[in-house]
């Protein structure tokens, strides 16, 4: 928990076990954000751009391969990197 108020961001559930990710940012309640989603030999999978419902974000993350993916968020001029399983 403290890890993600220093950094100001957390992506949950980790792993996906339901096909949705929510991505939750603090001090950004109805900020653009952009996604991206890369492979573990950083090969880009997937970009996705959303609005922030209450500094929440729920993504849709089906065309995800299964495995480890790294995600990018993206959101004004801040950008937080996680790592991701997906089962």
């Amino acid at each position: 928990r403290c890890y993600w108020i220093k950094i100001g961001a957390f992506v949950y559930p980790n792993p996906v076990r339901n096909n949705q990710l929510f991505i939750k940012l603090i001090n950004s309640e109805n900020t653009d954000v952009q996604i991206d989603f890369y492979s573990p030999t950083a090969k880009h999978i997937l970009t996705k751009t959303c609005k922030l419902n209450s500094g929440t974000a729920d993504i849709d993350i089906s065309n995800i391969p299964k495995g480890l993916v790294i995600v990018r968020v993206k959101a004004s001029e801040k950008s937080f990197n996680f790592k991701l399983i997906k089962q």
